[in-house]
């Protein structure tokens, strides 16, 4: 099996109505999705692209 891609739904930001807690949530969000790319990458021996 061959899976590609991962699901990275922020669904609690729907409820955020300022832009800079909105701004935030997504900063962490970014770096926990690149976090989860690398960590797949390295596992199956491919490099970040």
């Amino acid at each position: 099996m061959k899976l590609s891609g991962i699901q990275a739904y922020q669904d609690a930001m729907h409820n955020m109505d300022l832009y800079e807690d909105r701004k935030a949530k997504i900063d962490v969000a970014v770096a926990q999705v690149k976090d989860a790319v690398d960590g797949l990458a390295q596992q199956h021996g491919q490099g970040p692209d």
